[in-house]
């Protein structure tokens, strides 16, 4: 009797408008989990420990969960490569793993170096960018001005000579 009427009053629920349990445009309807049965006292203290931190790493962003190493976004295909690649470091002996660390960290090392100096010159070129501010100049005349046209050159040419003729006289 008692699944009777609970099934009878989720079916009420269910097609009554506005009742909340009906998803709106912006909501998508979850898939019913399939009920379990009943256990014992500790494993329903379990399934509800599993509830809770689930409940709170639902809390946390993703991308923090991928940080932390809670969540991970890894493809079947690199999961199996990486797979591979512990699998195949465990098989070495002891001083092949150290050698492969070593080998590792230096690669890493460089990589970071690489990556800094790419960093600092990228800052020393903004830098310079915005300090690089170009003085204005007038109009450039006397010999300074050897890259005009040949006109040009015999005109400011006769306009000296006239200067110094007359300063001369």
């Amino acid at each position: 009797m008692d699944l009777a009427n609970q099934s009878a009053g989720q079916k009420s629920n269910t097609a009554t408008p506005g009742s909340g349990s009906i998803p709106t445009q912006g909501q998508q309807a979850a898939p019913p989990k399939p009920p379990r049965p009943i256990g014992s006292a500790p494993q329903e203290a379990k399934y509800l420990a599993q509830g809770v931190g689930q409940g709170i790493v639902d809390l946390i962003p993703d991308f923090l969960q991928e940080v932390l190493g809670i969540k991970n976004t890894d493809s079947p295909d690199s999961k199996a490569k990486k797979k591979q690649i512990f699998d195949n470091f465990q098989s070495l002996s002891a001083d092949e793993q150290a050698y492969v660390q070593k080998k590792m960290q230096r690669e890493q090392a460089e990589k970071q170096a690489q990556e800094q100096a790419v960093m600092e010159r990228k800052q020393r070129e903004a830098v310079e960018k915005e300090n690089s501010v170009v003085v204005p100049t007038g109009r450039v005349t006397g010999e300074a001005a050897a890259g005009a046209s040949k006109s040009d050159q015999a005109t400011q040419k006769l306009q000296s000579d006239r200067k110094k003729m007359t300063n001369s006289g």
